[in-house]
């Protein structure tokens, strides 16, 4: 949003800071061209002056930012290191039991959750079984009690996993539970409108709903096909239906002719 400028007060400000016995010289300041030029290349000049001294702090900021990167690299690469040994020990243990000891303390650790994220996606769609288990794993991980300041890392975590299981569902043809999933996901989509966790909720829902259009669209296909045999038939029946005294062995649907295509339904429309 562009600041709103009080041209008159700054001005007012400008005169009474420059006093009156600079009045004539500042009037002809503003009526000589080449005293502007050279007013302008003068205020250039001591800007590129303040900029150049201004430059050692950064030289310091960095300087103490590379000072403390070797410590921030050993701190990281020790919180991969005992992520990933938790997450062997819990593979290691039985299947059975895994889910009660991810919601214990011993694997309060959000560094594994996002560990379990990625191999649930890399087992899709190959293991499908193994991949939810992940994914739910990584979630009963997130719902332990995490510092205030990771909240936002949980939700992620939670939406990724919600997601996961969604997708594998969508692949193993479970529509139904797919979406209750994907709506789950939502309510922990608590990042900004363009973060990865938004973006990538989006891809997937997107596949599921082209599914459910190309499943729709096999639907379409096939009623015209058989509308289109309909009309090229002035007569169908349709046999083996259950012999009641109100319906008979043999049901007739009377059509209209080739030359007689008969008023344009609703139906013919979508074809």
């Amino acid at each position: 949003m562009t600041e709103s400028v009080d041209h008159e007060k700054r001005t007012a400000e400008l005169l009474d800071e420059l006093g009156e016995g600079h009045a004539e010289g500042l009037l002809h300041l503003m009526n000589c061209q080449a005293c502007q030029g050279t007013a302008r290349e003068r205020l250039r000049g001591e800007s590129e002056e303040a900029r150049r001294t201004a430059e050692p702090a950064y030289d310091r900021l960095l300087a103490k930012l590379e000072e403390r990167t070797p410590g921030l690299l050993r701190e990281m690469e020790e919180q991969s290191a005992e992520a990933r040994r938790l997450l062997a020990r819990l593979l290691d243990s039985p299947a059975a039991q895994r889910s009660a000891l991810a919601g214990g303390p011993g694997y309060r650790n959000l560094k594994l959750a996002e560990l379990l994220l990625h191999e649930s996606w890399s087992l899709q769609p190959a293991e499908l079984e193994l991949s939810q288990e992940r994914a739910r794993l990584a979630f009963r991980i997130a719902t332990q009690r995490h510092p205030v300041e990771c909240a936002g890392r949980v939700d992620d975590v939670k939406a990724r996993a919600s997601v996961l299981v969604g997708n594998a569902r969508r692949l193993a043809g479970d529509r139904l539970a797919a979406e209750e999933h994907f709506r789950r996901a939502v309510s922990y989509l608590t990042c900004a409108p363009d973060a990865i966790e938004r973006a990538f909720y989006c891809q997937m829902l997107a596949a599921l709903r082209l599914g459910k259009r190309a499943e729709m669209e096999d639907v379409v296909a096939s009623s015209a096909e058989m509308l289109r045999r309909y009309r090229r038939n002035p007569l169908l029946v349709f046999e083996g239906l259950p012999r009641t005294p109100a319906s008979p062995a043999s049901v007739h649907f009377e059509f209209p002719g080739p030359d007689d295509p008969g008023p344009i339904t609703e139906l013919d429309k979508l074809f």
